[in-house]
């Protein structure tokens, strides 16, 4: 009986040592997947920080972009203030350019009678 009951433990060791033996590989495959997969995690992760780094620059460009049309709106206006006034201005220059001219011709057309008089021609 005892042989019995030898070959039956020795038949218990063997199955339970099978099964640690089968636990031990899919234990070792769950570990090398894990492996794999954190080479996979990694290498996304890379790839999303460098997404967000070039996400960044490009919103560290369009900040310094906005600024310059910032500046550039500014200008415009200005300029546009500047030809606003100017052409406020137009109907004036014109008037004063009538008088000038007026002026002038006035002042040639003396000169030239007075000078008409010394010479004796009048």
């Amino acid at each position: 009986m005892q042989s019995d009951n030898r070959r039956q433990d020795d038949a218990t060791v063997k199955v339970i040592a099978e099964r640690i033996d089968n636990l031990h590989d899919h234990i070792s495959d769950l570990r090398d997947s894990m492996k794999e997969s954190m080479r996979e995690m990694a290498n996304a992760v890379n790839k999303l920080v460098r997404i967000e780094e070039g996400q960044m620059h490009m919103m560290q460009a369009h900040e310094r972009l906005a600024l310059q049309l910032d500046k550039h709106e500014e200008r415009c206006r200005t300029l546009e203030q500047r030809v606003d006034d100017l052409e406020k201005e137009t109907p004036m220059n014109k008037q004063v350019r009538t008088w000038v001219f007026g002026t002038v011709t006035g002042i040639v057309i003396t000169v030239g009678v007075l000078a008409a008089k010394i010479i004796g021609l009048m």
